[in-house]
């Protein structure tokens, strides 16, 4: 199955919300706990941010998996598409949302079963999810948020059959 294209990419993207929590500047700790009251902020992704832009082009320019025992290739298409972020620490979030996507339809290319022309393996956003997590060193709220909508995004487009 051919990618939906960019554009379907960036439109199921786009809305990528996610909570931060910061401490409340200028506000005393809590006497019993010692804890710094916190604030909750909401946010969202501007839809023509560079980073929704590009993970969608990026999306698409690595859905290669037409064939049932093709595999995709996020990681490098991510890379090439962020080269301007080479060695900033942020490069590697990115890179390692595509290599969560890669790592599990290798996992279903691999488990292609030619008589019956059916897969044993089924990509998912929890194993995508664990990958992902087992790749970044830190939690990211943005990061995470946007990993999740990317990886709905790809598993709303992939067919087990085709990829």
């Amino acid at each position: 199955m051919p990618s939906p294209g960019a554009s379907a990419i960036k439109d199921a993207i786009k809305t990528t919300g996610y909570v931060i929590t910061v401490d409340t500047p200028g506000a005393d700790p809590d006497p019993e706990t010692g804890e710094a009251p916190t604030t909750t902020h909401s946010c969202t992704f501007n839809e023509d941010a560079r980073v929704i832009v590009g993970l969608a082009n990026a999306i698409h320019a690595g859905w290669t998996s037409s064939y049932p025992t093709t595999v995709t290739t996020m990681s490098a298409a991510i890379t090439s598409e962020f080269s301007e972020l080479a060695g900033s620490p942020g490069l590697p979030y990115l890179v390692a949302i595509g290599g969560a996507i890669d790592t599990d339809v290798a996992l279903w290319a691999a488990s292609f079963v030619p008589n019956s022309g059916t897969h044993s393996y089924t990509p998912s956003k929890g194993a995508m999810t664990t990958a992902f997590t087992a790749a970044t060193p830190m939690r990211l709220p943005g990061v995470d948020a946007l990993a999740s909508s990317v990886f709905d995004a790809f598993l709303a487009g992939f067919s087990t059959i085709a990829g």
